[in-house]
């Protein structure tokens, strides 16, 4: 019984190591989508965004240091239109675009960028101008067969600074919006919206942290190896 114990203490603990910043050998960190308007504003996560230095699995183009994953459940319905709100400008540089399902997804860089629908008029989730969007990607015919659908995926790719990026996006998604005049959008920070089509209504989202599970699966299976060998130790 004992050694059972301990191996599952030991179990435990190394796997919250392997999972954890400090042994990570990449700058990997996935985003849920939130909703905060249209049909799926309660609905559970289904959207998600992963940012990564870690190519696997595309072709990156020359000078990219960063890839934006964009993945979704939603069915029916896909991604049509994805905003990034950075208020320094200075987060994202030298934009490139990756697709991970050829001849499905086309959602080119817009010329001039463009506002997703419900987060920028009064009332808006962005509503200051500490919060511009500051570049856009919009499929060309924003309708579902051209966007981001279920068993689809989207690469972005960029070259600048993946840690940093995490850590502007980190700043928007702990001092969450709705912004407004007395809740400016924080300084430095960096927001990812969507606009999500095939829904009876109109359907917008914001990124927030997707909860680190396998983090905690590891820490939940330290504290029954502690519990039980607690447990065991006052019974001896």
């Amino acid at each position: 019984m004992k050694r059972n114990l301990l191996i599952l203490l030991v179990c435990g603990a190394l796997l919250a190591f392997l999972m954890s910043p400090a042994y990570a050998t990449t700058c990997d960190t996935s985003y849920y989508f939130q909703y905060v308007s249209g049909d799926m504003t309660n609905a559970p996560e289904q959207t998600f965004m992963r940012v990564t230095d870690d190519f696997t699995g595309y072709t990156a183009p020359m000078g990219a240091n960063v890839m934006f994953e964009f993945t979704t459940e939603v069915s029916p319905g896909a991604i049509v239109q994805i905003g990034f709100y950075d208020d320094e400008m200075v987060h994202l540089t030298g934009t490139f675009l990756g697709s991970g399902s050829v001849g499905t997804v086309n959602m080119p860089q817009d010329g001039t960028p463009q506002e997703i629908p419900g987060f920028d008029p009064p009332g808006g989730y962005f509503d200051n101008t500490g919060a511009d969007v500051y570049l856009s990607f919009t499929a060309v015919n924003p309708q579902v067969d051209n966007g981001v659908g279920a068993g689809e995926a989207l690469a972005l790719f960029f070259d600048g600074d993946c840690d940093a990026i995490i850590a502007a996006l980190n700043l928007a998604v702990n001092d969450i919006g709705p912004y407004d005049g007395s809740h400016p959008f924080p300084d430095d920070a960096l927001a990812v919206a969507i606009k999500i089509a095939g829904l009876p209504g109109s359907t917008e989202a914001v990124n927030v942290p997707l909860p680190p599970s396998a983090l905690l699966m590891g820490s939940g299976l330290l504290g029954l190896g502690l519990v039980g060998w607690r447990r065991r130790s006052q019974q001896a």
